[in-house]
């Protein structure tokens, strides 16, 4: 069963159709919603993960948010800014089967993002954001004198996001060579470096 205005959900099986759950506030009233995901054969089946990406669609919708999907027609990818994939890659990197971000770790890129990133690319699009963007994060963190170590991190940060968004085969949408020469982010210390959880 899914809560509004939450992450987990289950897909659960009922009669002929895969269907999910979720409470909707009616004039005041709780009501426990059930809507069907497709059917558990035939035409329309849909298989594990493409079931759980639509049944979140659905609480999305009721809840009146607007979901990213997971990759982007051709046509949409001047339309989403740095923040907007951000915000969905930190969220989807806490669900993911592989290394899912752990809380230390989640908290940590939320601070980086809030401290470093967003001031300088959160409304820029996704599309502009290549070596002179983070360039410009990673100099206005060297005048601040940060350490070696957290500027790397929040370059991994950045092109984590810029990865993240996917066209229909699932493969990154922007391909971007960054110039690490131009980037210039001093050599970390042994002392400095921590492990990537991501």
């Amino acid at each position: 069963m899914a809560n509004m205005g939450h992450t987990k959900f289950k897909v659960k099986k009922h009669g002929l159709y895969w269907t999910v759950r979720y409470w909707k506030n009616d004039n005041g009233v709780k009501r426990l919603i059930r809507e069907r995901v497709c059917p558990v054969a035939g035409p329309g089946f849909l298989f594990n993960e493409e079931r759980r990406r639509k049944a979140k669609e659905i609480i999305d919708a009721a809840s009146g948010k607007i979901a990213l999907p997971d990759v982007l027609p051709e046509e949409g990818k001047d339309k989403i800014n740095f923040k907007e994939a951000a915000e969905r890659w930190l969220k989807k990197s806490q669900y993911r089967r592989k290394h899912p971000l752990k809380k230390n770790t989640l908290r940590l890129y939320r601070h980086y993002l809030e401290r470093w990133i967003y001031p300088v690319l959160a409304d820029v699009p996704l599309a502009q954001v290549k070596t002179s963007k983070a360039k410009e994060v990673i100099d206005r963190m060297h005048e601040r004198e940060s350490s070696a170590s957290v500027m790397a991190d929040t370059f991994h940060i950045i092109t984590q996001v810029v990865a993240s968004i996917r066209n229909a085969h699932f493969e990154p949408m922007f391909n971007v060579k960054w110039n690490l020469e131009e980037i210039d982010i001093p050599d970390v210390r042994k002392k400095q470096q921590k492990a990537f959880n991501s």
